[in-house]
Formats: C-alpha cells, structure tokens, sequence
C-alpha cells in the first residue's frame, strides 16, 4: 500500500519503517519515522507517517465523530475520501473506504529539544498525492 518511498515523498526526509502490528480491529498498521540525524544535540523534528487499514466500512468517520465535516475536504478521487488539516499534533489525515475496507494514512511532526516550529499541513498536499496514486479509482 504505502511504502518506504512515499513515506520520504510525503516527508521529504529520509524515512525508516518503525512497526508494522496487527491489532484487533485493525487489519494491519505499519508506521513510518524519520531517520534521526548523526547529531541531534540541537534537537529536531520527528516526523511520522502512519498507515491503518480497518476490515469493515463502519470505521470510516462518514459522520465526522473525529474529524468533523466542516474541517476536512472532500476528495475527489473516490467516493469516500476526505483529507483533514489538524493542529500540529493530529496532522493531517487521509481516509478512504472502498469495498469494505477502511484505510486512514496520517501524517504529524513533532518537535524535539528544538525551537523550530513543526508544520505537518505543510506537507498536505504530498499526502494527498501519494494516497490518490495507491488508492485512487475508487469510483
């Protein structure tokens, strides 16, 4: 589905797969990390990816119980899809059901010992991009 290289598209940083689980109502999960730097004494920013597929077309949020409707855009390239921007620990996050299946690709930094200033809705559109080029035709 998504893999390494997207995840450094997404990023545009190096990347590194962290887990890959399996959970109850999840069919699988696999989370993607940026490769911290050989110095990272003047802190740094941890940017993550993560990936969840959900077995049934009830985990899709069409209600907007998480990720309210008025807060998130509808996407084009399937009938159930949107991309919500949230604060800078939520992310931005892309949902998608098709046949049955749910997946959620959520994107979020996190500033380390560091004063620079993380901007994961910056990186909005790479996510999109990505989640549309593995999951688009959905129609």
């Amino acid at each position: 589905m998504i893999t390494l290289a997207d995840a450094a598209a997404v990023s545009g940083v190096a990347m590194q797969a962290h887990r890959d689980d399996e959970v109850e109502v999840l069919t699988s999960t696999c989370t993607y990390v940026s490769v911290p730097p050989a110095d990272a004494s003047e802190g740094r920013i941890l940017r993550q990816l993560r990936v969840d597929i959900f077995a049934g077309s009830q985990f899709f949020d069409q209600e907007g119980r998480y990720y309210p409707r008025e807060e998130r855009e509808d996407l084009e390239f399937a009938d159930e899809a949107f991309v919500h921007t949230g604060d800078e620990k939520r992310g931005v996050t892309v949902q998608v059901a098709r046949s049955g299946v749910v997946y959620s690709v959520n994107y979020s930094e996190q500033a380390i010992l560091t004063d620079d200033v993380p901007d994961a809705a910056a990186r909005r559109d790479e996510l999109v991009a990505v989640v549309e080029e593995r999951l688009g035709g959905g129609r």
